[in-house]
C-alpha cells in the first residue's frame, strides 16, 4: 500500500462516528449554556437588573421555574435549548453541523449579537451572549473533546491496518 493510501485510510471517519460525536457534541454545549458559559468560555453577559428581577419573581408568562435564575443561561421557557431545537443538523463522512433551528435560530443569533431581534433591535454589546462567533465557533471544553475524539479514532484506524502495512 502507498504511502498516500495508508494516510487517507488512517484519517478516514466515518458518518456514524461524526453523528456519534456531533450528538455528544450537542449535549455538552447545551449543558456549559445552560450554566452561564458562552462560546468563548466565560461567563455569560448579567442580565438587566429589571430583566433579573422579572425573571427570578416568575412576572414572565411561560417562565418555566428551574429557569428562573440570576445565572444568565439563554433558558426562559427551555424552549431555545430544548433538543427539538438545539441539536445535530447534518452528519456526513467528512463532519457535522449543529445549531438552533427554526424561530429560536432566530434568537440564538440576535443573542450572539448577530442580527436584530423581531423588532428590528439589536441587543447592546455589553449584553451579548454568544453561542457561537466567526472566530470561535464551539466552546474550548467542545472543542478539545472533538480533537480528542479524532485522536482515539485515527489511534484506532492505525491499529486496523495489518502490522506490516504500518507507516
Amino acid at each position: 500500500m502507498r504511502f498516500e493510501d495508508k494516510l487517507r485510510k488512517i484519517t478516514r471517519m466515518s458518518k456514524k462516528f461524526h453523528e456519534k460525536l456531533g450528538k455528544r457534541s450537542v449535549n455538552k454545549t447545551r449543558k456549559l449554556l445552560r450554566s452561564g458559559k458562552d462560546v468563548t468560555g466565560g461567563d455569560m453577559a448579567p442580565y438587566t437588573l429589571k430583566y433579573m428581577v422579572q425573571k427570578t419573581s416568575g412576572e414572565i408568562p411561560g417562565l418555566k421555574d428551574k429557569y428562573a435564575t440570576r445565572i444568565p443561561n439563554l433558558s426562559l421557557t427551555g424552549r431555545m435549548l430544548n433538543p427539538s431545537s438545539f441539536k445535530l443538523t447534518k452528519a456526513t463522512k467528512d463532519g457535522f453541523t449543529f445549531g438552533v433551528s427554526g424561530k429560536h435560530g432566530h434568537k440564538a443569533i440576535y443573542h450572539s449579537g448577530l442580527g436584530p431581534d423581531d423588532k428590528g433591535k439589536y441587543l447592546k454589546s455589553r449584553y451579548h451572549r454568544p453561542i457561537t462567533k466567526p472566530d470561535r465557533v464551539v466552546h474550548p471544553e467542545v472543542e478539545e473533546s472533538i480533537l480528542k475524539s479524532y485522536v482515539r479514532e485515527i489511534a484506532n484506524n492505525i491499529k486496523k491496518l495489518p502490522k506490516k502495512e504500518i507507516l
